[in-house]
């Protein structure tokens, strides 16, 4: 998964500041995509589930690295 443009760049800029706006807003547009690839790799629908919530949760955790 990369990020494209701008505005995603922005996005990423704004969540490592703590806007809760825009780590909202990349988990809408992200979510799909990170559930599709983990999906892939096998296992439960409820396993990719939670793998895809410890992703975002790490996204925020760290967000200002």
């Amino acid at each position: 998964m990369a990020f494209s443009g701008e505005e995603d760049i922005s996005l990423l800029a704004a969540v490592s500041e703590g806007s809760e706006t825009a780590f909202k807003t990349l988990l809408h547009r992200y979510h799909s995509q990170v559930y599709c690839f983990v999906s892939d790799l096998g296992g439960t629908p409820e396993d990719a589930e939670e793998i895809v919530q410890d992703v975002f949760m790490k996204l925020w955790t760290n967000r200002s690295q």
